[in-house]
């Protein structure tokens, strides 16, 4: 069963690569945290449903420019396979219809947990220099309005 599972999340990683992901960013979101939100064995991973949802949109802005494609075929698989109404174990199967959405998620996060770890470190190194770039932002200014009061 889990080799059936893996297959099918393989193949959908494929199959993402030819995705458009503003499409798919715009038409699952709502859906997508919905169900990480309301799923008792999704919730464990809502943390990293943010942090992955996070980084498919700054690899659509092209902020982050050095996540590579496989990583996003992963993730977007992943997501793929958890919209699925039918999949390994349906979703309708009360108590265990997404157990395997967990775990193909699972595996999707241990595939790609070295580019997730370089996306969080580069998502704190964005928002430290916006705090920077605030700061000085706000010393110029009261420099700006202490020069303008002398005159």
């Amino acid at each position: 069963m889990a080799s059936k599972r893996i297959r099918i999340f393989h193949q959908l990683a494929e199959k993402a690569k030819s995705i458009d992901l503003n499409e798919f960013i715009k038409n699952n979101s709502t859906r997508l945290a919905a169900v990480f939100a309301a799923s008792e064995t999704l919730v464990e991973f809502k943390d990293d449903f943010a942090l992955v949802w996070d980084m498919l949109k700054a690899y659509t802005k092209r902020e982050d420019t050095e996540i590579p494609v496989k990583s996003i075929s992963a993730i977007v698989g992943a997501l793929l396979y958890i919209l699925m109404p039918l999949d390994a174990l349906p979703d309708f199967i009360i108590g265990f219809g997404l157990i395997d959405d967990a775990a193909v998620f699972g595996y999707a996060l241990k595939l790609i947990s070295d580019d997730i770890r370089l996306f969080a470190a580069w998502k704190e190194a964005k928002a430290i220099e916006a705090e920077i770039g605030e700061a000085e932002d706000l010393k110029n200014d009261d420099v700006s309005n202490s020069d303008q009061k002398q005159i």
